[in-house]
């Protein structure tokens, strides 16, 4: 009964952006040409095939780092947005360059860029200002169903937490609720389908127990078909927040989404993915981790390198291998979590490598050798495992996939170093166990070189899904006796 999940069309809303603005740098190039040499085709055009593949993902690449595909990103000043747009088309500009420099006869000639500059940066400042008046006024219009205490209780996390461009614009039950809850009553379950083209209302959010009402599912096809998606709340706060509230998540869930990701992905796409992103990353990185291993040389006494035992998938053990930042005696009162940069075990330079991810590097050997996948969950010390699946349910399904040098849950939230912090990241690593695929593994590379060049990661979200915590660890409202319809 549920329809098409609203993450995933957001990811796919994220990807056609990104392909318009590829096509902007072909289409200037080819038209700058045109215009250069007075030929609708011109024969130079099948030179630039290797800077145009090159300059084409990078215009959408540093778009999409400096965050401008993003809803925090059309509600920048305009003078900052199209400076960083500036910013992101002189960097396609110099791989264009680039290009020709590796490979002069690929080389894109002055006259042709002259002419590809103005038409380009003009395309991408129009193509962004569209995308942003678009986003500013596209607020999805919601409405739920009550027929129980749960129910009322979804609705006051929805008025507590006020998901970003979303309205909730009213319910429907059979009589209208007291209390506090202000949202408008739209009529009975009878009134939906009219109600919802009457208004205007984009989505319809509904609990399980209702799909599985005879009467109720009939109202909820009538409603799919009438091109209306029938949510529950975690498919809500999903969408806004990129994660997934815990406190929301049961085995009904879990069965679900363990079943959302393509099988022909997760076997095979994602090892060559892997195997790939290792050997390229392993050539760019080299003189970095050079870099980095004379400073821990020169600055530290101990090792270099640094092994430690961590879980895997299905909990099986194996050796991680890193640039040591701590101590050689870090550990000696035993195992302790990392508290990320300001750490008092580290070493001079522990901070500086962590920051910039320089430690990490080493661990491609384990992506290679298919210990790890290049994304996926952190891999957590096994001793560690053991405590946190007591503290914290659900912890133990993360186990379920390769472990990874990057992830969505270490690019949405910084170094944890407590439970709570375990707690909140779980959430977002089984957003990505529901919604893993290239796509999504491709724009958590570009969102580490986001926190690479940062420094860190940020909180996304990270205050709303622990008031959504607050509110739903909150005593359920008295129970009601409204019922499901029996008739439509």
């Amino acid at each position: 009964m549920r329809t098409s999940l609203p993450s995933t069309q957001r990811w796919l809303a994220i990807r056609t952006q990104f392909v318009i603005d590829a096509g902007i740098v072909f289409f200037s190039v080819w038209l700058a040409s045109a215009i250069r040499f007075e030929d609708l085709w011109p024969d130079a055009m099948a030179r630039y095939w290797p800077a145009l593949v090159a300059g084409s993902l990078a215009l959408p690449a540093s778009v999409y780092i400096l965050g401008l595909y993003s809803l925090q990103g059309a509600h920048l000043r305009k003078r900052e947005r199209v400076a960083l747009l500036c910013v992101a088309f002189v960097a396609c500009l110099l791989v264009l360059l680039a290009m020709g420099s590796l490979n002069f006869s690929s080389r894109i000639g002055r006259g042709v860029m002259a002419w590809q500059a103005p038409i380009g940066l003009a395309l991408l400042l129009a193509h962004h200002g569209a995308l942003v008046q678009r986003g500013l006024s596209a607020r999805r219009r919601m409405a739920i169903v009550i027929g129980e205490s749960r129910d009322e209780l979804a609705l006051r996390i929805l008025q507590g937490v006020s998901p970003p461009q979303t309205d909730v614009v009213g319910y429907f039950s059979p009589q209208p609720l007291g209390g506090a809850l202000s949202t408008l009553h739209l009529g009975t379950c009878r009134d939906i389908v009219r109600q919802m083209d009457e208004r205007e209302i984009d989505a319809l959010i509904c609990s399980d127990p209702h799909l599985r009402h005879p009467d109720m599912s009939s109202i909820l096809r009538r409603v799919c078909f009438s091109g209306h998606p029938v949510l529950s709340l975690t498919d809500v706060l999903e969408e806004a927040y990129g994660a997934v509230p815990l406190s929301l998540v049961n085995m009904e869930w879990l069965v679900h989404a363990s079943a959302m990701p393509r099988r022909e992905y997760v076997r095979k796409l994602k090892r060559l993915f892997d195997v790939g992103c290792s050997l390229v990353f392993g050539v760019v990185l080299a003189l970095p981790l050079l870099a980095g291993m004379v400073l821990v040389r020169l600055t530290s006494k101990g090792p270099v390198f640094y092994s430690q035992v961590r879980s895997g998938r299905h909990g099986r053990t194996f050796k991680v291998h890193k640039l040591r930042t701590m101590r050689v005696d870090a550990e000696a009162n035993g195992a302790q979590w990392a508290a990320g940069r300001k750490d008092p075990r580290l070493t001079p330079v522990g901070g500086l490598l962590r920051t910039f991810r320089l430690d990490e590097i080493p661990q491609l050997w384990n992506v290679l050798t298919g210990d790890m996948s290049f994304v996926g969950p952190r891999p957590e010390r096994p001793e560690f495992v053991e405590k946190l699946a007591q503290d914290i349910p659900f912890f133990e399904e993360r186990l379920l996939v390769q472990p990874g040098l990057t992830g969505w849950a270490q690019v949405c939230y910084p170094y944890g170093a407590s439970v709570e912090d375990a707690r909140r990241k779980l959430e977002y690593d089984l957003y990505y166990m529901k919604h893993m695929s290239m796509m999504l593994d491709f724009f958590i590379l570009l969102d580490t070189v986001r926190t690479v060049l940062r420094g860190g990661a940020a909180r996304r979200g990270a205050e709303a899904l622990k008031r959504i915590e607050q509110l739903a660890g909150e005593p359920e409202p008295e129970p009601i006796t409204l019922g499901l319809p029996q008739a439509v």
